[in-house]
């Protein structure tokens, strides 16, 4: 008579004939092709940036195809060379190579590394790769103003290796980094920030909460023009799970936005923004960091485009995007969706008082 193998030997076998996964550390490069920037960075225009993803194989979602980013840089600098959660976080990135072309999804807003004076090598901003329109934009944390934007492309080529391994480890050989000034190295530790660069533990530089603002003076047209308020009506129709108790499908958000008639361009019929509030709990909880506004007046519906960082018990960016008439408001530091919907600006002036904007 045979005898009937064990079950710890059968497991043992089912085991072995398995296939093994073995985890792969790989990069591709993306390719920005920039079409819009600020003034400030009007050379860049027509030229192509790049950067480089880093992301574990095996770990590749075989369903959705998705896979979590480990580690972002700027090249051809390498910037930073070793995963950072204050410089470059990537708690909000994901790649899907699912279908071409590939789709990368990103947002974050860095810290900023600290020149030996102590100043910042460049304003703080933040940075989304969006999977929609293959797009990629940095913005001014400031005020939500464009730096820069173009269309990206994730590359075919997939780069593996000792190089490669050692941006991740640390471990091995070294990139090429000959000429790089030793500050410019960083840690080869995730989450370890190098030198001049905040823990990571604190949030970055210029994204800490505000303080509680104090009463705002009011507001004064231009010789010849008048104050405009029109209320703006959202309907919510996307909302994070985090604000499941406060937002249902269907819910309506109501904000209110003023702008100068003194103001209003004869030709293109846009104007910015003096102030645009969020009504709260009864209130209008007033923003008047509006320098990256244009509201279109020029047919209806009116169009609003605008971007600001503003504090409503927490840290959030609240958008106003004027091709989609839609609203968002974004979680900081990682800009995750919190709500979204589509707007309505109704044209019919309302009552505003400037001595008392929370009215």
């Amino acid at each position: 008579m045979l005898k009937q193998p064990s079950l710890l030997a059968v497991i043992t076998a089912a085991i072995l004939a398995a296939p093994q996964t073995h985890a792969k550390i790989v990069a591709r490069d993306i390719f920005i092709h920039m079409d819009q920037a600020d003034p400030s960075h009007k050379e860049d225009v027509g030229k192509i940036h790049e950067a480089r993803i880093f992301y574990d194989d095996a770990a590749i979602d075989p369903v959705t195809h998705h896979v979590a980013i480990l580690h972002q840089q700027h090249t051809p600098m390498h910037i930073p060379f070793h995963p950072d959660a204050a410089e470059m976080p990537v708690s909000n990135a994901w790649l899907d190579l699912g279908h071409k072309p590939y789709t990368y999804h990103m947002a974050a807003s860095p810290a900023v590394r600290l020149k030996p004076d102590g100043t910042q090598m460049w304003n703080p901003y933040a940075i989304l790769f969006d999977e929609q329109s293959h797009r990629m934009t940095i913005r001014r944390q400031s005020d939500g103003g464009l730096e820069l934007s173009g269309p990206y492309t994730v590359s075919d080529e997939v780069l593996s290796g000792p190089e490669i391994d050692w941006v991740i480890t640390g471990k091995g050989p070294p990139a090429n980094v000959s000429g790089m000034p030793p500050e410019m190295l960083g840690a080869a530790a995730p989450g370890l920030p190098p030198a001049g660069l905040p823990p990571a533990g604190l949030p970055p530089v210029g994204m800490g909460g505000p303080p509680k603002p104090e009463p705002l003076p009011a507001l004064t047209p231009r010789k010849g023009g008048h104050l405009v308020a029109l209320k703006v009506t959202v309907t919510v129709d996307q909302i994070a799970p985090e604000d499941s108790t406060m937002y249902k499908p269907g819910q309506i958000d109501i904000a209110r936005i003023v702008y100068d008639s003194a103001q209003v361009d004869p030709v293109t019929h846009s104007v910015p923004l003096l102030e645009e509030a969020h009504l709260i709990a009864g209130h209008y909880h007033a923003n008047r960091i509006t320098g990256a506004s244009q509201l279109m007046l020029g047919s209806q519906p009116y169009r609003l485009t605008y971007a600001s960082a503003v504090h409503h018990g927490r840290d959030l960016v609240v958008l106003f995007e004027g091709a989609s008439n839609r609203m968002a408001m974004l979680a900081r530091p990682d800009f995750h969706m919190l709500i979204a919907g589509h707007y309505e600006i109704d044209p019919q002036p309302v009552h505003y008082d400037p001595k008392h904007p929370e009215n």
